[in-house]
Order: structure tokens, then C-alpha cells, then sequence
């Protein structure tokens, strides 16, 4: 991502459709093809709504991003340094015999709220610090908080799916692979310069194959789910704009069949487990 030619320091993947200049969600301007930044609109005056936008990433941060941010540091503080039980990954990570055994199906979502570390922890929130805001301004909260809870459970299924039964995983990897992958979908409708964000996700899916302690299967299961729900949600946008903040019939329709096949896998899943659970 470039900086906003007007604001330095606010980092953006949109470029005016016309001058191609980095802008940020408080510049742009939706046109007739993609947005322009005010000094091209001025210049060439047309049919164009200006995007509202009342926060920047340099200051105060949209509401679902900040929660999410908060509620991960809150829970890596109640489990990690306070040691609170009920926080513990023991209780809220994925782990197969408990989601197999005694139906604890919440771990696939709760361990995408818990960190290991604190180089867990502050990768994964500055990543999502960067990513967040301009994709949570762009979709509006409601489908940023589904694109996100649908990348978090299709990482954590995937990690299930094709993960040991003695796997035991936490983290936002997979919640942040798909806020990639889904602003490549999102930058390619708007005409935005995504080369930079394709770079990054290469060579964090290169660094998880690299690592035996990083799930990279959750990142690959994040990844798709975040392109899909993404695809899904600006099939109904026109210029990347849409006509409500409500998610439409459409969309949802797209997410209860992206729900069910995360359900149908996590079924056959679970008597999976519980025969390799049986034979030992």
C-alpha cells in the first residue's frame, strides 16, 4: 500500500481511476468508472457521490476492527498473563477431541481470538490494523464483521479437516488471510494497485509452508473463504459501491451456503476424529 497523496501516513490500496495517484476513503469519489481523487473531479465535473467516511486510519479506527483488536489483547491478557482458566487455550482452542468428542464446536471460532505470544498477538493485530479500517469503510461494518468471522471459521475448519487430533491451534491467521485476499477482490473491482498486498500474502503463505510451527492450512482455509464471501458480496456492489449498509438477500443467501458446506465438513470431521479417537 501507497499513502494518500493528500494525507500522508494513511495508508491505501485505491488509486484515482484517472491519475492513478494513491487515495484514501476520505479523497475518493466514486465515478462513473472506479473513484477520482477531488482534484480530477474539480477538473472534470460529472455524476459522482462522494464516499462518507467519518475516521481515517490515522485516527480513530472503524467499530469492528477496534473490538476485534480489543478483545484479542483482552483475552491474550486474561489467558496468557493472568493465566485466567477460562480464557486458557485449553478451554477456547481448536483442538479435535473436544469439538469431536463433546461437541464444543465454539473452539473453531473462539481460537481465533487467542494467541500464543506476543509476536502471535502483534503480528496478527497490526495486520489487521492495516488491512481492517479502509476494507471495514469500503464494505460497511456489517459485511466486514461476516467476512471476518467467516474467514476466522474457515480457517479453523480447514485446520480441523486436514490438521493431526492432537492438533492444537489458536490465532487470527486465518480471519487475517482472508481480509487479504478479500482486499485484492475488493481493489481489483475498485481498480486499485494490488500488487503490494499480493506480495505480502505470497510470502506469508511461503513463510507457513516454511515453519513447522505455523498452521498454514488455516491460512490456506482463511484465505479462500475471505476471496469467496469477498466475490460474493461485490457481485451486488456497482463501482464498488453499495446500495445498503444491510447485507442484501443475495449476499446472504451466498453465506448461509458458504455456513453449510462449514458445517457438512466440520460432520464429517468430527466422525473422523471420533474413529481415530475409537482405534486408540
Amino acid at each position: 500500500m501507497r499513502d494518500c497523496y493528500r494525507h500522508p501516513g494513511q495508508a491505501t490500496a485505491i488509486a484515482c481511476a484517472r491519475c492513478q495517484r494513491p487515495i484514501c476513503t476520505s479523497c475518493m469519489i466514486t465515478a462513473s468508472v472506479g473513484f477520482q481523487c477531488p482534484e480530477c473531479v474539480s477538473r472534470a465535473p460529472a455524476n459522482v457521490i462522494k464516499v462518507s467516511s467519518r475516521n481515517s486510519l490515522g485516527s480513530d479506527l472503524p467499530p469492528v476492527t477496534r473490538v476485534i483488536i480489543i478483545v484479542c489483547v483482552g483475552l491474550f491478557i486474561a489467558g496468557n498473563l493472568l493465566g485466567i482458566a477460562a480464557f486458557s487455550s485449553n478451554n477456547l482452542a481448536m483442538q479435535p477431541p473436544y469439538i469431536a468428542a463433546y461437541g464444543q464446536w465454539y473452539r473453531l471460532l473462539t481460537s481465533a481470538f487467542l494467541h500464543g505470544g506476543f509476536l502471535h498477538i502483534g503480528f496478527n493485530m497490526y495486520a489487521l490494523y492495516y488491512l481492517g479500517p479502509e476494507l471495514e469503510r469500503l464494505l460497511g461494518s456489517r459485511r466486514f464483521l461476516a467476512l471476518y468471522l467467516f474467514g476466522a471459521l474457515g480457517g479453523s475448519v480447514t485446520s480441523y479437516m486436514f490438521s493431526s487430533v492432537n492438533t492444537s491451534s489458536v490465532g487470527a491467521s486465518g480471519a487475517i488471510f482472508a481480509l487479504m485476499t478479500a482486499t485484492i477482490v475488493v481493489g481489483r473491482q475498485v481498480q486499485a494497485d494490488t500488487s503490494q498486498i499480493l506480495t505480502l500474502f505470497v510470502v506469508n503463505v511461503l513463510i507457513g509452508f516454511a515453519s513447522p510451527s505455523i498452521d498454514w492450512r488455516a491460512h490456506l482455509g482463511g484465505a479462500a473463504l475471505g476471496a469467496i464471501v469477498a466475490s460474493a458480496m461485490m457481485s451486488t456492489a456497482k463501482f464498488g459501491r453499495f446500495a445498503s449498509k444491510k447485507i442484501s438477500p443475495k449476499e446472504l443467501i451466498s453465506l448461509l451456503a458458504v455456513a453449510a458446506v462449514l458445517v457438512a465438513a466440520t460432520l464429517y470431521r468430527d466422525t473422523q476424529v471420533l474413529q481415530i479417537l475409537g482405534a486408540n
